[in-house]
């Protein structure tokens, strides 16, 4: 009967749809990030670092791109 009930069940979809919303999201933000170069991330590596104003390094990142 349980098995029956779960097989017959519109609401195994959502667990479907989040898991495939999840991967395609992953996959997204994993591509854009290893498809930037370097020297893109040179500004916002060096904020932990910087005494100054933290919108210094994020002004050089953006002029690169």
């Amino acid at each position: 009967m349980k098995q029956q009930l779960l097989a017959q069940s519109p609401l195994l979809v959502y667990p479907i749809v989040a898991l495939f919303m999840f991967i395609m999201i992953f996959l997204y933000v994993t591509w854009n990030t290893y498809r930037k170069r370097a020297a893109s991330y040179d500004g916002v590596a060096s904020l932990p670092l910087s005494d100054g104003n933290a919108a210094e390094g994020l002004e050089e990142e953006s002029r690169h791109e």
